[in-house]
C-alpha cells in the first residue's frame, strides 16, 4: 500500500484486505451529516466492482457509477437523462459537462447524504475533477487500484 497525499494506491495482491483497512482507518466515524465521499479508480477489469461490493457491504456506502446514473436518468426521463440519451443513441460520448451535472445531482440525494458514497470511475478526466472542486464536493479518500502489466 502506497500513500501520496490523499491518494492511496494498491497493487492487486491482497487488494480486498488492504483496501478495507484504508476505508476503516479513514472513513469510519464520520457522522454528523458529514457522510464520506470515496472515489475508486483503476483500469478496466482491475476489480473495482468486486472491491466496491466488499466496501459497500462492510461500510454501508451507496455504490454509484456514471453508467448507473446515466441509465437511471434515461429510464426516468429526467431533463439530464433526455440530454444524455441523444448522445448515447447516436453512439457518441456523453460530454463531461453533462456527466458532471448528473453526478452532482446524484450526490445531493438523501441516501448519499445519509450513508456516504463510493463513487466508481468518476472523475475520469481533469475537467471532471475540476468541476467537483468548483462544486465544493470534497473527496475524503481516493482509492486507486493498480494492476501490473505482467503477472
Amino acid at each position: 500500500l502506497k500513500h501520496s497525499g490523499s491518494i492511496w494506491t494498491q497493487h492487486l495482491s491482497s487488494t480486498s484486505t488492504r483496501i478495507m483497512g484504508v476505508c476503516a482507518a479513514s472513513c469510519a466515524g464520520k457522522g454528523g451529516g458529514s457522510a464520506p465521499l470515496v472515489v475508486i479508480a483503476g483500469p478496466p477489469a482491475a476489480g473495482k466492482g468486486t472491491q466496491c461490493d466488499k466496501i459497500k457491504e462492510k461500510f454501508g456506502y451507496v455504490h454509484i457509477s456514471t453508467g448507473d446514473i446515466l441509465r437511471d436518468n434515461v429510464k426516468k426521463g429526467t431533463e439530464l437523462g433526455l440530454k444524455a440519451k441523444g448522445f448515447m443513441d447516436s453512439g457518441g460520448l456523453v460530454p463531461s459537462e453533462l456527466i458532471v451535472d448528473l453526478v452532482k445531482d446524484r450526490l445531493m440525494q438523501p441516501d448519499i447524504k445519509e450513508k456516504g458514497c463510493l463513487l466508481d470511475g468518476f472523475p475520469r478526466a481533469p475537467d471532471q475533477a475540476q468541476a467537483m472542486v468548483d462544486a465544493g464536493l470534497k473527496v475524503d479518500k481516493f482509492l486507486l487500484i493498480q494492476v501490473p502489466d505482467e503477472m
